[in-house]
């Protein structure tokens, strides 16, 4: 079976073959109960697994984009355009963001990587910030790409004047996905809560506003808050 952006349950004795971007997952059976599991990117194979089911699942997941060759922690949300915001004012946007794909038997995570390329910028000073994955966020509505998820974004003021917002830093524990009825995927809601003209609190791992969604492996995310210190 030849599928493209497939999300949910590998089977065999069925060879398959999934293709997201430049990526191709391979799942070879042996047999009812062993895979051999190869990631080919541009022709060449990344990473090959040998993959004895027994009593669990073989799953292919949305999950955050955050694989990489550095796993920070964090992941810094550049908006394209900024955001300005007035005193006490309040804003929610649907942004998308590019997807990570999960290889997982049972809950166990077998292999992971990023549809986006690994981008990476500092949080602070040079000397003491903090190294956050970067990803642009086009919040002009162009056409989306079925690679992507969505999530929305909470935004007030509470700095006693206006305020302009380019870049949020998120815990990328509590970006966790949720998918709906029909396959399309959502990430866990984040707010951002403007303190005064150079701090924010940001909390992350709101349910999405989807009534249908369910969250990826059955686990809801912990809600965890970080606090921009160094300008927004």
């Amino acid at each position: 079976m030849e599928v493209t952006g497939y999300f949910g349950e590998v089977t065999p004795p069925e060879r398959w073959s999934i293709s997201y971007g430049e990526y191709r997952l391979v799942f070879e059976p042996l047999n009812a109960h062993e895979i051999v599991y190869r990631r080919v990117r541009k022709g060449r194979i990344e990473r090959e697994l040998l993959v004895a089911l027994g009593a669990d699942r073989l799953l292919v997941l949305p999950i955050a984009p955050m694989p990489g060759p550095i796993d920070t922690g964090l992941l810094m949300l550049r908006l394209r355009p900024p955001i300005a915001l007035g005193e006490g004012a309040k804003l929610s946007i649907t942004v998308r963001i590019p997807l990570g794909v999960g290889v997982f038997l049972g809950d166990r995570h077998l292999d992971a990587f990023s549809l986006a390329p690994p981008k990476y910028a500092v949080y602070g000073s040079p000397m003491d910030g903090a190294l956050c994955r970067y990803i642009e966020l086009d919040l002009r509505g162009e056409e989306r790409s079925s690679l992507e998820g969505y999530a929305e974004l909470r935004f007030v003021n509470n700095a006693g004047s206006p305020v302009r917002v380019s870049r949020i830093v998120v815990p990328s524990e509590g970006l966790w996905p949720y998918m709906d009825l029909e396959g399309e995927v959502y990430f866990a809601g984040v707010a951002f809560n403007a303190v005064d003209e150079r701090s924010a609190e940001v909390v992350v791992g709101l349910e999405p506003p989807a009534p249908s969604t369910r969250p990826v492996l059955g686990k809801k995310p912990r809600i965890t808050t970080f606090v921009m210190r160094y300008g927004y």
